[in-house]
């Protein structure tokens, strides 16, 4: 076998499926939905990682939801990072507390197969563009 075609069929064995895809989105969204104390500091939210990329392969992956606070919000980096551990606390998730990250597993793995879990990324923008 050439390589190019290997190269071509291995890829497309690692594509995410549709309705993968389409899981992650809602665990996301119900993420998003839980954070609704913190949206009185106007965050924004941002896929991140391989899911943000669409680099994701099947075999090993997990989902990264960034927050960026305004950079106007005059609270440290830590209070903003609270803010979204004691938003997500009360449903239910086991969360891992990393440097920057929450690590959450949730209640009922959706990917049995994998040690699947949600990275929650904190963070403060630099100016008002959000960069």
């Amino acid at each position: 076998m050439r390589l190019h075609p290997y190269l071509v069929s291995l890829l497309d064995k690692q594509r995410m499926k549709d309705c993968d895809l389409e899981r992650l989105k809602s665990i996301r969204d119900q993420i998003r939905s839980d954070l609704e104390p913190i949206n009185q500091y106007n965050p924004r939210f941002y896929n991140g990682g391989s899911y943000g990329k669409k680099t994701m392969i099947r075999e090993a992956f997990d989902l990264d939801l960034v927050i960026y606070f305004p950079h106007t919000d005059s609270r440290s980096l830590k209070e903003m990072y609270t803010s979204v551990y004691e938003s997500l606390e009360p449903h239910g998730y086991k969360m891992t507390p990393r440097q920057i990250a929450l690590s959450l597993q949730l209640p009922n793995n959706p990917f049995p197969n994998q040690d699947f879990h949600v990275d929650v990324v904190t963070g403060k923008a630099l100016d008002e563009k959000f960069y």
